[in-house]
């Protein structure tokens, strides 16, 4: 059985995306504890008012509780969206390269994956658009532009 490099390349890069999601995970509890516990020290070192180590500690909470997770979520997001427009753009690409087409998915207007979708199904090889996964292709897209376009608010 042979494995197509382009399918297997997709699967690494997928492992990527999950170890660093695993690496994260175990990583950012570990850190607030650690910068939870120095505050504490710094705090009763310099004999701090309650309220200055409590303002102290709610940006850090913040911090770990909202800015982190949030990048962490947007980090992933675009790291998915990178993955499957490289691989589609890939497939276009070797399904050119196969058929020895006489258009190229760089012929095509626009770009992405719509336009990579829009060559395979052309090319007759799979219509990506009437896949049942295509919905959450297009909300991947649509967050990935909140992100890099919105600072990842509507409106």
């Amino acid at each position: 059985m042979r494995i197509s490099p382009l399918v297997s390349q997709t699967f690494q890069r997928l492992a990527g995306i999950r170890a660093l999601l695993e690496l994260l995970d175990q990583a950012l509890p570990e850190s607030e504890w650690r910068e939870s516990e120095a505050l504490k020290q710094l705090a009763d070192e310099q004999n701090w008012d309650f309220s200055d180590f409590d303002t102290e500690s709610h940006i850090l909470n913040e911090r770990f509780r909202f800015w982190l997770p949030r990048y962490t979520a947007y980090s992933v997001i675009m790291l998915l969206h990178t993955v499957l427009e490289t691989q589609l753009i890939s497939a276009a690409e070797a399904v050119h390269a196969r058929k020895r087409l006489p258009f190229r998915p760089s012929d095509l207007r626009g770009r992405g994956v719509e336009t990579s979708a829009l060559y395979l199904t052309r090319a007759g090889v799979y219509d990506v658009r009437n896949d049942s996964a295509w919905q959450s292709i297009g909300d991947l897209r649509d967050l990935r532009h909140l992100i890099v376009h919105r600072a990842g608010t509507k409106g």
